[in-house]
């Protein structure tokens, strides 16, 4: 029997031991008519259309992740069924170049290098404004001036920030702004809040700043992540924030469980049909309550979606046994 060719796109070296990496690769090796390889977009040659690869063979541990660098083996990427896309963000250069790439000699992944390209920042959640807390979309310094003014209270959102980095809260009462450093508010002129949104312009990939109504609830709840595997919910829970800066991040290891409701099947039937459009097959939505209790969403992560604690709070769900199954599924 000839076995399917699955390549995983990762850096071995810079995954933390949650990482879901080896949770997906070892799942993938009980699986007989599957081949494992692994390598990172460093690592290919695009005059040969080809990359040096890891065979993997045997089960991978965090604590030998250092193993999968030796690479000594090249292939085309051609030879592959399928890539398992499991780069983390942001969409820098080199990653956008592989993912046009991709998409131009038609190699199958997921998530679709076209999809991720077209949903990969936070100004896609511009086609969601029924659903998302209010929120300008901004390209210049006084338009996102003009959108804190207005809200009193917002939170600034480089578009593609990710891991709670380039995103600061900045308040305004009559006329004089403040920033936020955890729990302490600093004083501010218009000129310094002026510098850090112009910053963040000229950071972001597409030039967009989205300027978001504060929810006085985030730092305390912590935010619920959606994980939506071909376009149905694999399960929900609650991510616990930083006591200290209120952030909630995978790394946290903090997490509750709490099911999905129907206003979460909601949110999830109104971007399912974007997520189909764009082969989105895995991504993980970040919900914050307002100040009703209505959940809003706030995120939508396709590039690499982590959810490194939905199989601890919900081990019945063999979260990796799904996920590789619906790979399978896609490799044919």
């Amino acid at each position: 029997m000839t076995k399917k060719q699955l390549g995983f796109v990762a850096d071995p070296e810079t995954l933390d031991e949650q990482d879901t990496f080896f949770l997906f690769v070892n799942e993938a090796l009980r699986r007989p008519h599957l081949a494992l390889y692994v390598f990172d977009i460093g690592d290919v040659d695009w005059k040969r259309k080809a990359s040096r690869v890891h065979a993997i063979t045997r089960s991978v541990s965090h604590g030998a992740r250092r193993t999968l660098l030796t690479k000594k083996q090249w292939m085309p990427l051609k030879n592959f069924d399928g890539l398992f896309l499991k780069k983390d963000p942001p969409l820098n250069a080199e990653f956008i170049r592989f993912l046009k790439f991709l998409k131009k000699e038609r190699i199958h992944a997921v998530n679709d290098p076209e999809g991720i390209l077209a949903m990969g920042t936070k100004a896609y959640l511009s086609h969601f404004k029924r659903i998302i807390p209010e929120t300008f979309f901004t390209h210049d310094v006084e338009s996102a001036r003009a959108a804190i003014i207005h809200l009193k209270d917002a939170v600034l959102k480089q578009s593609d920030s990710y891991g709670g980095r380039a995103v600061m809260r900045v308040s305004c009462e009559r006329n004089t702004f403040y920033d936020y450093h955890g729990s302490a508010k600093r004083r501010r002129t218009q000129k310094q809040i002026d510098q850090k949104i112009q910053h963040f312009l000229k950071s972001s990939r597409d030039r967009t700043l989205l300027i978001v109504r504060y929810l006085p609830g985030a730092p305390v709840r912590g935010d619920k992540r959606v994980v939506v595997l071909d376009g149905t919910i694999l399960g929900s829970y609650i991510r616990l924030p930083d006591p200290k800066s209120g952030v909630c991040v995978c790394a946290n290891q903090g997490a509750r469980q709490s099911d999905p409701t129907a206003r979460d099947q909601e949110i999830v039937q109104t971007i399912a049909p974007h997520l189909k459009k764009h082969g989105i097959a895995l991504a993980a939505l970040d919900l914050l309550a307002d100040e009703q209790g209505v959940e809003r969403l706030s995120e939508i992560n396709v590039v690499n979606p982590g959810f490194c604690n939905l199989h601890v709070v919900h081990p019945e769900y063999d979260v990796a046994k799904q996920v590789i199954d619906m790979i399978e599924r896609r490799l044919g």
